[in-house]
């Protein structure tokens, strides 16, 4: 998702489904890095309080929409892992190779 909304343009129909995946995306990060980044989750949060925008009646609006949050979601992914790692090497656990990997 982060790829192909960052990738070539899309249709309107495209860019709509992406930012609506984007969004749920965000909602299920936003959970995982929340205790250790309140900051960043707040921020993200407010986002998304309101729909993304309309991709047939503001393309360019959803297009930076869909950019941003691709962004946020390739951090909090980062984020993610980087964390789940920390916890795994003091736990004296090797980190799990079929973690997704950023940018899928």
């Amino acid at each position: 998702m982060i790829r192909k909304s960052l990738g070539s343009p899309l249709s309107a129909d495209e860019r709509s489904a992406v930012n609506d995946d984007l969004k749920g995306h965000l909602g299920l990060l936003m959970p995982i890095v929340a205790g250790a980044h309140p900051e960043l989750v707040a921020s993200v949060g407010r986002r998304l309080e309101y729909e993304p925008p309309d991709a047939y009646r503001y393309p360019q609006c959803a297009r930076q929409w869909g950019e941003e949050s691709a962004r946020t979601a390739d951090q909090l992914l980062g984020l993610a892992l980087a964390d789940e790692d920390a916890e795994h090497r003091h736990a004296g656990v090797e980190a799990r190779p079929h973690l997704p990997s950023r940018g899928t």
